[in-house]
């Protein structure tokens, strides 16, 4: 037998190139249709070479290089990272879009590193909502949001202003400093205490937390697939958030061996309190779960010190850089503060300069400019694009705070933007520093506020029953007068149990009253038509009928009346003494 090495040579460049197209069409044929444009997908490993050359030959940031591409396929592209769809939207309305679809809701791109940090996933939106949820009821429980909180801040403000002046005029970087201030803020109310600075566990808490925060900034792209490629930054990672883990884990064994059901008196009690009284505490779907608690305070504490401190960092640099903006800063300050007080919430509205700078410096840095991945749990779609199961959904804040035809000349920092031609600072829904909010977070805060303020008006309690049993009373009274004629109740009880909800207008109304009559047929109408007519009033903009007018009319009228309630009230208003909700 006579070996030919040319021809064999030949036939094996023959079934390499075979096996490439063959590869090339089994790879085209599975690839997801209609997706959103993007860049070329390599077989297999997708856009992974050219996002290598963006990092690494030409340190191009993730948030830049996603400006860069939309600039080039539009506001909504994809890519894809050995098979993982990416979906990226530059656009304010379709990230406000994106953000309000239930099936886009799950927090986190990569169930195995949470796995690998936490031992479990926390990041489903229902889970994500209660522990919201929870964490305002207990942080606002605690004073925080209220007028009385202020103290706390402000007693840890002037330990911090003592630490700054024993520098004596030395240079320093003040990011310590910042980093020590916010998070002994909320040291006091998650754990139960605050720390001295020098203290040594302190320290090491804080610079473990930086190194996070630096991994996460510097090494992103990596733990997107750390399966596919550990890097030395995913390790290290994994590391020092590990020990950040074990510090949560020693803090709540302390206050599990001396936990008072009877007497919380920070977070951790509060959480320990609600698993036990949990209707089924040992339920794997619930919450209230010890891993999802030690997850639960790491992000929720670690993250909002640092990105408080950080922002405390750069109002020093944009003051420092901007010399006139800073000038009239003070000049606003000292006209309503003073020099012998701190500055006080109820200050905000005459200071409208220092909160549009304030604005403008989050805008103009975009201290996160990708802000948190999201993954669709079913297939949907967004603009006419089909947005796979299981794709990651990223929402480039950078694009929308460099958006010329939101921001006229973007890269010019002016705080004048947020101020009216009247002077008065106003604010943009697009100005997102940490990620689009979409409506179910919305919701969850008023139904939070909602609760907590009827709850603290009597409502829920035992001592509301008088004022249900009064107005019950006077309702029996009405019903003697009709003298065994026939009537219809609906009336009396819908007049009854409006009555009840004086809280929320600060008084009762008579039920002959022309304005309470009014009120109450109106909304008598506006549940007729919305139960008769609901089929139609869907589609006003197709189908504008009669009962959709008259349903916008009446909705009209009742706002009219709940704004002139409002007036009312702010032309008294008492922030001291609040006599309804």
């Amino acid at each position: 037998m006579v070996f030919n090495y040319h021809d064999d040579l030949v036939n094996v460049k023959s079934v390499l190139v075979l096996v490439l197209v063959i590869l090339l069409v089994v790879c085209w044929i599975q690839q997801p249709r209609n997706l959103p444009p993007g860049p070329w997908r390599f077989p297999i490993i997708g856009f992974v070479p050219q996002l290598m050359w963006s990092m690494f030959y030409k340190r191009e940031e993730l948030h830049m290089l996603a400006t860069r591409l939309g600039q080039k396929y539009g506001k909504i592209f994809s890519f894809d990272l050995f098979g993982l769809v990416f979906v990226v939207i530059n656009d304010f309305d379709m990230i406000k879009e994106a953000s309000n679809n239930p099936l886009n809701s799950n927090k986190g791109f990569n169930n195995e590193f949470e796995y690998k940090v936490f031992g479990s996933t926390v990041h489903s939106y229902k889970h994500m909502t209660e522990y919201r949820k929870f964490a305002l009821q207990t942080f606002r429980g605690f004073g925080i949001g209220k007028r009385s909180f202020e103290a706390n801040i402000a007693a840890e403000s002037e330990i911090l202003f003592e630490e700054l002046d024993a520098i004596a005029g030395k240079p320093f970087h003040p990011h310590q400093f910042f980093v020590n201030c916010t998070t002994n803020v909320l040291f006091a109310v998650v754990f139960g205490k605050r720390h001295d600075y020098d203290d040594e566990n302190f320290r090491y808490l804080s610079k473990s937390n930086a190194r996070v925060v630096h991994l996460l900034g510097a090494g992103l792209w990596s733990i997107m697939l750390p399966k596919y490629y550990p890097t030395n930054d995913t390790k290290e990672l994994l590391h020092v958030i590990k020990d950040l883990l074990e510090f949560v884990d020693k803090r709540i064994e302390e206050h599990r061996e001396i936990f008072d059901v009877e007497k919380t008196k920070d977070f951790i009690d509060e959480y320990l309190k609600a698993m036990e009284e949990a209707p089924k505490p040992d339920d794997p779907f619930s919450y209230l779960r010890e891993d999802n608690m030690r997850a639960l305070l790491y992000l929720m504490f670690f993250a909002g010190a640092d990105t408080t401190s950080t922002t405390l960092d750069w109002c020093c640099l944009y003051m420092m850089a901007y010399p006139d903006i800073q000038k009239k800063i003070q000049e606003e300050m000292d006209a309503v503060v003073g020099c012998n007080r701190l500055p006080q919430v109820s200050d905000q509205e005459q200071l409208p300069y220092t909160r549009a700078a304030i604005l403008e410096i989050q805008r103009h840095v975009t201290l996160v400019p990708l802000s948190a991945f999201h993954t669709a749990t079913d297939e949907t779609s967004l603009h006419g694009y089909r947005i796979p199961k299981g794709a990651t959904i990223v929402s480039n804040i950078y694009g929308v705070m460099r958006d010329p035809n939101i921001f006229p000349e973007p890269d010019q920092f002016n705080p004048e933007r947020f101020i009216d031609d009247h002077g008065k600072y106003f604010e943009r829904e697009e100005v997102c520093p940490f990620g689009v909010v979409h409506s179910y977070k919305h919701m969850a805060e008023y139904r939070t506020f909602a609760l907590h303020t009827f709850r603290e008006f009597g409502i829920g309690k035992r001592s509301f029953e008088a004022n249900i049993a009064k107005e019950s009373e006077i309702l029996l009274q009405e019903l003697d007068a009709i003298a065994g004629k026939p009537f219809h109740p609906h009336q009396f009880f819908v007049n009854c149990t409006t009555n009840v909800f004086a809280v929320v207008f600060g008084k009762r109304h008579d039920y002959d009253d022309e304005n309470f009559r009014f009120l109450s047929e109106s909304n008598a109408r506006l549940v007729h038509l919305v139960g008769s007519g609901g089929w139609s009033v869907m589609l006003p903009k197709y189908y504008p009928n009669n009962e959709s007018k008259e349903l916008l009319h009446v909705i009209k009228d009742l706002l009219e009346f709940v704004d002139k309630r409002i007036e009312e009230h702010r032309e008294i208003i008492d922030v001291e003494k609040p006599r309804t909700s």
